[in-house]
């Protein structure tokens, strides 16, 4: 191939043959949300493929066009049709009751000291600080470990709220609920340092916890987990171990920062999440929008028990415009 080549191009110049580089495949953390291509990413390859099909009219084959080819056909259909539809919606308020406990949750969220650098939990996305609180088991219950260790808990069991059923079956996730680190427990590395995690940041949980249930009573006994952030930047990504929707509530003293969300292949939608709790499906692509200023958030999200079918993207009828 190059010795043809070669006899089609000026004296002097080389022929170089060899394979197309593959783009560097970035992760949620590193990509750019304000662009299409990242905001597509999060997507499998045949949900892409089915995409430009059904959207497009443009049938590919598999064994012709890899993902980067589906990335170009995409990308080049999009800009004929021009940028997606934006949509802003407002999450929901809590009740006037519970508006002193956004302001304490917000000074405990202030004063803890989340870990950095490799020690910051989950990598792969860009914040400044993320932990994870899963819930506690309730009294009697027991866990299994990740590697399958049996985790025994104590009869001193504290009064946090009660985990889901562990009951495997069909459209079922199991439950790995967090035990209480009791004197005498026998547990495994990792679920004592879960729960002594846990119990750090109790104060956190429990208002988070009553906040929602002055939201949503029936979701604050659904929830499995809550992650504390503080500046989520970006980050499109989506929750493949939840089985259900999410709440997000942020907090603090700064401008933007919605939750953004492809709520149809042609339209994203923010949703305010500024001291309101926003009721998003994270099974669908979603990030956080630029903003400015200091930003922490609470997410309330369930990995274990019923699936809930994936229907619409966004919970809430406030739309703003």
């Amino acid at each position: 191939l190059a010795e043809v080549l070669a006899e089609h191009v000026p004296a002097g110049c080389k022929v170089l043959v060899g394979v197309k580089p593959t783009p560097k495949q970035l992760s949620a953390g590193e990509r750019d949300a304000t662009l299409l291509r990242s905001q597509l990413e999060p997507w499998s390859t045949p949900a892409l493929r089915r995409r430009l099909a059904a959207e497009f009219g443009i049938e590919t084959d598999p064994n012709e066009t890899d993902r980067e080819g589906l990335f170009e056909l995409l990308l080049e259909a999009y800009a004929v049709m021009g940028p997606r539809t934006e949509r802003l919606v407002r999450g929901k308020s809590p009740p006037p009751s519970s508006m002193g406990l956004l302001a304490e949750l917000l000074e405990e969220m202030k004063s803890t000291v989340f870990p950095s650098g490799a020690q910051r939990e989950r990598q792969q996305i860009r914040a400044q600080g993320y932990i994870i609180l899963r819930r506690p088991l309730a009294e009697g219950e027991s866990g299994v470990e990740a590697d399958g260790e049996a985790a025994q808990v104590d009869s001193a069991v504290s009064d946090h709220v009660v985990a889901a059923p562990q009951d495997r079956q069909h459209g079922m996730r199991p439950e790995r609920p967090l035990p209480e680190l009791k004197p005498g427990a026998k547990l495994g590395w990792r679920r004592r340092t879960a729960a002594a995690k846990f119990q750090q940041h109790a104060k956190v949980w429990d208002l988070a916890h009553a906040l929602m249930e002055s939201v949503d009573p029936a979701y604050a006994e659904m929830y499995t987990a809550i992650a504390m952030t503080k500046n989520f930047v970006g980050s499109p990504h989506v929750d493949t171990e939840n089985v259900g929707p999410f709440y997000g509530l942020a907090l603090g003293d700064f401008e933007g920062g919605g939750i953004c969300v492809e709520s149809t292949p042609f339209e994203v939608t923010q949703v305010d999440t500024r001291y309101r709790f926003g009721k998003v499906d994270g099974r669908f692509p979603h990030w956080v929008a630029p903003y400015t200023g200091e930003r922490y958030s609470i997410i309330y999200y369930q990995t274990a028990g019923p699936v809930a079918p994936k229907t619409v993207a966004v919970f809430t009828d406030d739309q703003v415009c």
